[in-house]
């Protein structure tokens, strides 16, 4: 299977051989209990079959430790003015979801092919609980791309899709945001904190009654901003997972083409909603 692949030129990562593993040993009946896809087998797999890693080539930087010191104890007493529920952090990544594996398994040295850059946009919002995550705003270049259906809806929830001209943040989508994220707070007679960078798009255009936003150091949020602390890096994480197994199908199905916006956007939705209250309460507490 490893050799078909790499006749086509496609790279095979760890997380791919251990899904193809998975579905091997179901098809010949093996338990699951017998066999245990972990770090140690897939070194002896890789050992016994002459196999290496390999990389294909085709936020934060390092900060001063008194600066992060001073910075982490007054973000603590101005949350220590909310209950742990009423605290939320707010954050954007760019998720380039058409991007294969940077790392191959092979037993040769690969070729790395042009690296897709196809890019969306996505904003989190959870609070240091875990217990409130909101849906994640997507944005994209395409103000109604085509996959997207009149009304499509995953899961019978509306997709909370904007566009922009680079698929990037704007102050516009982030005050409407905000204004949304107020009123609700507002129905629910929550009093709550917003933790948010210092990015030039987050601009607070109308009066909020029930939201306190306070803005983070600049060129400090990767040491102090708890979606930074793993929290996407965990969304991402289960992203590539949902990825690498659209992409095993389609080889096995023989599909030629590539994985589209609304598809992307289910993956998402399905891996912030993987993202568990204990990763969340663990990176809020560093």
């Amino acid at each position: 299977w490893i050799n078909l692949l790499r006749k086509d030129g496609v790279p095979v990562s760890a997380t791919m051989l251990r899904l193809k593993g998975a579905e091997l040993a179901e098809r010949l009946g093996i338990d699951a209990t017998q066999l245990r896809l972990s770090n140690g087998w897939l070194q002896s797999f890789k050992k016994r079959n002459g196999i290496r890693s390999h990389t294909l080539h085709g936020e934060g930087g390092a900060v001063e430790a008194d600066e992060v010191r001073d910075a982490r104890l007054e973000l603590q007493e101005l949350v220590a003015q909310f209950t742990p529920e009423n605290v939320f952090n707010f954050d954007e990544t760019a998720l380039f979801y058409r991007l294969a594996p940077n790392r191959t398994l092979a037993t040769t040295i690969r070729k790395g092919k042009k690296k897709e850059k196809q890019r969306l946009t996505l904003a989190f919002c959870c609070n240091a609980t875990g217990s409130d995550k909101l849906d994640p705003i997507v944005i994209g270049t395409a103000k109604n791309p085509r996959c997207f259906k009149k009304g499509a809806a995953i899961k019978g929830k509306p997709i909370l899709y904007k566009s922009s001209k680079n698929a990037w943040m704007t102050s516009v989508i982030f005050d409407e945001w905000l204004h949304l994220f107020n009123m609700r707070m507002a129905a629910a007679n929550r009093k709550v904190l917003l933790l948010v960078d210092n990015a030039s798009c987050h601009k607070i255009l109308r009066n909020l009654t029930h939201v306190t936003v306070h803005f983070l150091p600049p060129n400090m949020t990767s040491a102090v901003q708890p979606l930074d602390a793993g929290i996407i890096r965990s969304f991402k994480a289960r992203y590539r997972k949902y990825f690498v197994r659209w992409c095993l199908d389609a080889l096995e199905a023989k599909i030629t083409r590539k994985i589209n916006v609304l598809e992307a956007v289910q993956f998402s939705i399905d891996a912030w909603a993987g993202v568990t209250p204990t990763t969340i309460t663990n990176c809020w507490v560093k």
